[in-house]
């Protein structure tokens, strides 16, 4: 199982197009993990807990051009690796680590 930490700013973008970006390739990753998304500790409300959703991992690949700024605006060059999932779901009792 692997963790996803994410702005508040990407969050919802993350859970609704179930991927995520990452400068360098993710190491030992592999296609069916599970991976738990946690929202940044200081982008959470008052009693917002962290990790709220876990997806599957369906492939990893160099991102393509233009698509980091479809997904995430203004972030264009900032990252080379997506990681696309599936089924994301909401847990029942979101939890911080």
């Amino acid at each position: 199982m692997y963790l996803f930490k994410t702005s508040g700013k990407t969050f919802d973008s993350v859970i609704l197009n179930e991927k995520h970006a990452f400068l360098t390739k993710p190491k030992d990753w592999y296609v069916g993990e599970l991976v738990l998304v946690s929202k940044n500790k200081v982008d959470c409300s008052k009693n917002e807990k962290q990790i709220q959703y876990v997806m599957k991992i369906v492939d990893i690949r160099p991102l393509r051009q233009g698509e980091s700024e479809r997904y995430w605006p203004g972030t264009e060059g900032r990252w080379r690796y997506l990681v696309i999932c599936e089924d994301a779901r909401r847990i029942k009792q979101p939890f911080n680590l």
